[in-house]
């Protein structure tokens, strides 16, 4: 689309944080449905730490199952191919954002501070590796997979911490993959997936016990300095050693590059308070999607 009608440094910048699931979904959709009479002023910039779109819902899964960890990490080249106005992607991440500017953690081509018109925060949670990958390629990223899923492969007993959802996929696909492990999941909780319906945490815990997974409900753990081999000591008093340990809790909302400015805002889980407009409020220039806000 030609944009001489109005210079890049002349365009009112329309900022969304993260492209994940929700993120890339805004960015796609204000790109293709931008007015002409908005175009020619305003451009759409995703910012977006990691090189490609992660499948953050394959990784439990690919941890375990190999020859397909390649298939989560999706290209992002043709996501503004539909775009009705200049629309980038910026490989970094957000720092801070003030009332003016955000500043980002590395130099890019359009520099380190860009000034914002129309901020959306879609930065989600971030949770431990494995649920979330501890590099932004995808070349590492599926490398840290591969050496994951062997060395899965040749332990002979395997803990996980934390009896949510990633905790719990991959509990179950360790043992189906390879039966013949000991598996120990360990929860705090009374209850597995205890954020969900108190039914869905009997069927879960139900199909651990007829795979075999040891469940040890209600206790903590004493987490060990190396993630294997190890010895992991329960509140319980009871002692488990293992070859591999894996910690699937620790979920935290990334909301702090907003904190400073909208601190009124941040809720003590980290939630950013918004209206039922998305917005946030006594900041109505910027939005809050998913599961970054309090909704």
């Amino acid at each position: 689309m030609n944009q001489a009608v109005c210079t890049m440094a002349e365009k009112l910048n329309i900022i969304i944080v993260g492209a994940s699931y929700l993120g890339s979904k805004v960015a796609r959709a204000l790109a293709k449905s931008m007015p002409q009479d908005l175009a020619v002023n305003h451009r759409i910039l995703l910012i977006e730490r990691n090189s490609h779109f992660s499948h953050l819902f394959t990784f439990p899964r690919f941890v375990v199952v190999p020859n397909h960890e390649h298939k989560a990490f999706i290209p992002m080249s043709k996501l503004f191919n539909e775009a009705q106005c200049n629309a980038q992607i910026i490989t970094a991440s957000v720092e801070t954002v003030n009332e003016s500017e955000i500043v980002l953690d590395r130099d890019t081509p359009f520099g380190r501070r860009l000034p914002w018109h129309i901020l959306v925060m879609a930065t989600g949670s971030r949770l431990s590796p494995p649920a979330n990958m501890p590099t932004s390629t995808k070349v590492d990223s599926v490398q840290y997979l591969k050496n994951l899923q062997e060395r899965i492969r040749t332990a002979k007993s395997i803990a996980l911490v934390g009896g949510g959802a990633v905790g719990v996929q991959i509990s179950t696909d360790i043992k189906s993959y390879y039966s013949d492990k000991e598996v120990h999941l360990i929860h705090s909780r009374d209850r597995l997936m205890s954020r969900f319906d108190a039914s869905l945490g009997d069927i879960v815990l139900q199909t651990c016990k007829e795979l075999g997974i040891h469940v040890h409900l209600g206790t903590r753990a004493k987490l060990p300095d190396t993630d294997g081999p190890c010895t992991i000591e329960l509140q319980s008093g009871e002692i488990i050693s293992v070859d591999l340990y894996l910690k699937c809790t620790g979920q935290v909302i990334n909301s702090e590059p907003i904190r400073e400015l909208a601190k009124e805002s941040i809720n003590s889980d980290g939630t950013i308070h918004v209206l039922r407009t998305l917005q946030v409020e006594k900041h109505p220039r910027i939005f809050a999607v998913g599961d970054v806000n309090d909704l």
